[in-house]
């Protein structure tokens, strides 16, 4: 079922809750803008749980769903979709940034979202589209604008101003790079008297502004107090980072200094030039002594024209307040958001609800609370799907599930010593599964929750593509357990290769796998056999579930040997043709067996041992072969 009805109300990801940072004011800016239009906003961390800057950043009890939101704005490129919505990312950052950080990853955390906010920079819209074609995530081309802008309040000019306007953290002073990227500039306009710097006394163990005469102090982070701030200047400084001029992307800065009533002083940046033109002023020179000159200059000349100034500002704020004020842009987001959501989701819902899909619970813990299972259940769009319990244990409280109205069928697996074995519980149960040629299962547990698209993004492969066997999905997985825990887009197959524990992850599969295999299948090891067992299986490239803690800990506390399997098993680890055959026309080849040897501990050494046997039986044979040829 597609997405239509409105719900006036979205959430806005907060990445650092703690922090002093820029998002944070974004945050509480857009917050100010959505009031405006009446638009409800919640703030979520990365786990989707509901917090308050204002009166607290601790996490609430309540986590977003899809029902709850039209869509969620993830601010930065560093956090996946871990959380049920459809999720837009803001294309805000230089393309640096990624890839100073760790470009593999944060790619495919972009990429975890539906769609992409265009900030105007044409660098920045085409690399990730160009990302998201070559690596098949089928992403539109970003159409929807949102700036770093904001909606005031507007101050006017007056003429008592004076002085040039300067705010930031310093955030690329380090111990490798001990001085701000504006030092020298900053360094002769200390001297003058002129400039007034705002920002962080601290950040961490750096002072950025340690030294400087003309530093002010810090500015609360609240939304409201940056512009009155810079409503006692004359000028504004609106410089950018060389990753900023790269991308032609520009700062909340200049959208600040226009709304705070101070004239703009800009550098060579694409975007100001493109969208202000002549409006605003801009530096000079190469040298820090000729911009600094530059600005001295500048500043002069506005102390000596303020009627002229005061009519570049209101002209800047009338253009503003018609084209970027936030409240104008967010109006805009809300009357495209509907078409365009309908339009991402044609591409990969199902397209029908022919399918039934067999959602098989696994319930191995008495401690479980089932509310994983009742919102993974819940929140699917999909509507063609039944509930399977598969437990083995006795004397469960069920009656959560009857309170809110889930059905559901419970599968009874007796004389299971060990409830991690899965796939014997499984094959004890398989006949009580609906089977024809519509039905097709899911087994999931506790640790993974489903997002609203899980089911019909994975339907919709099947519909498509009558010869694959599995679907598989991008998982995101939580790393730690507080309220900035941070996330990552799972790679099943390196951790597989690490030994790292991939636990039952929620395919969706046409068909059970075989007598053979789920005999010998346990929970550590569900994920790896799925993978290497099923030859024709494809990814949908979308991330519609996230792994939450473990429900089981693995077989080995350091990791998981995949290689410690039945027979059978690392058979299949080790020749991924193998044919899905019945259970009366099981063969093993003597080479399948030979293979599955080598890779198992006990024997490595004996198959190493035969394998230089073999080595000096042929080079005999050789030299007697060369001996023999001689007479």
């Amino acid at each position: 079922m597609l997405s239509s009805s409105s719900k006036n109300c979205f959430a806005l990801l907060c990445d650092w809750p703690h922090a002093k940072a820029a998002e944070n004011e974004t945050i509480k800016r857009i917050s100010s803008a959505a009031k405006s239009l009446n638009k409800n906003v919640l703030v979520i961390n990365r786990k989707g749980e509901v917090i308050d800057l204002e009166k607290g950043i601790h996490a609430s009890d309540r986590v977003i769903t899809n029902d709850d939101v039209d869509f969620v704005i993830n601010l930065h490129f560093s956090s996946p979709r871990v959380y049920d919505g459809f999720s837009y990312l803001l294309l805000w950052n230089p393309l640096k940034f990624p890839h100073d950080w760790s470009y593999e990853r944060y790619a495919a955390s972009m990429a975890s979202n539906h769609d992409s906010i265009s900030c105007g920079s044409s660098f920045a819209d085409e690399c990730f589209y160009r990302y998201s074609f070559c690596q098949g995530y089928q992403h539109l081309f970003p159409q929807i604008r949102l700036n770093h802008t904001n909606s005031g309040p507007y101050f006017d000019f007056c003429d008592d101003r004076s002085g040039v306007f300067y705010c930031g953290i310093g955030w690329d002073k380090s111990k490798t790079n001990p001085q701000q990227r504006f030092h020298d500039v900053f360094t002769i306009l200390d001297k003058k008297s002129v400039l007034k710097i705002y920002g962080p006394k601290k950040l961490g163990k750096s002072e950025p502004w340690k030294g400087f005469a003309s530093y002010q102090g810090e500015i609360a982070f609240d939304g409201t107090s940056l512009f009155k701030t810079i409503s006692q200047s004359l000028l504004g400084l609106a410089i950018s980072h060389p990753a900023h001029l790269e991308t032609e992307i520009a700062t909340s800065r200049i959208f600040e200094i226009i709304a705070g009533g101070a004239l703009p002083l800009c550098d060579d940046n694409s975007f100001i030039k493109k969208n202000f033109g002549d409006r605003v002023l801009y530096i000079d020179g190469k040298t820090p002594e000729e911009k600094a000159a530059s600005i001295l200059r500048h500043h002069e000349w506005a102390l000596n024209n303020k009627p002229a100034v005061k009519t570049m500002v209101e002209d800047l704020q009338n253009l503003m307040k018609e084209k970027f004020d936030l409240s104008v842009q967010l109006r805009g987001l809300y009357e495209q958001h509907f078409a365009r959501r309908k339009e991402i989701e044609e591409i990969y819902f199902a397209r029908s609800e022919k399918i039934h899909v067999n959602m098989i619970y696994l319930l191995n813990h008495r401690e479980d609370d089932l509310s994983a299972l009742k919102k993974s259940f819940k929140t699917q769009s999909y509507g063609n799907k039944s509930l399977f319990i598969l437990s083995a244990i006795s004397n469960f409280d069920y009656s959560s599930l009857e309170k809110e109205g889930v059905n559901y069928c419970l599968l009874r697996s007796e004389n299971m010593d060990d409830q991690t074995q899965i796939g014997r519980m499984l094959q004890s149960v398989r006949d009580q599964l609906p089977s024809g040629e519509n039905e097709c299962y899911m087994v999931f547990a506790k640790n993974s929750q489903l997002f609203y698209d899980h089911l019909t993004s994975l339907v919709r492969v099947l519909e498509d593509d009558s010869e694959v066997e599995v679907v598989d999905f991008l998982a995101a997985r939580l790393l730690g357990s507080g309220e900035t825990s941070d996330a990552k887009i799972i790679d099943d197959e390196a951790l597989i290769r690490k030994k790292d524990t991939v636990l039952c992850k929620p395919f969706l599969l046409r068909n059970l796998p075989p007598f053979f295999i789920l005999n010998s299948l346990n929970l550590d090891h569900f994920t790896a056999v799925i993978l290497a067992f099923f030859k024709k299986r494809k990814n949908t490239k979308r991330t519609t579930s996230v792994e939450i803690p473990l429900v089981t800990k693995p077989a080995s506390k350091k990791s998981v040997n995949y290689n410690n399997l039945s027979l059978f098993c690392d058979v299949i680890l080790l020749n991924r043709d193998i044919p899905n055959i019945p259970e009366d026309e099981f063969e093993v080849a003597k080479e399948d067996i030979y293979k599955a040897f080598r890779k198992m501990p006990i024997l490595k050494h004996v198959m190493s041992i035969r394998k230089l046997v073999l080595k000096i039986r042929d080079s005999i044979r050789s030299i007697k072969s060369a001996v023999k040829s001689l007479r």
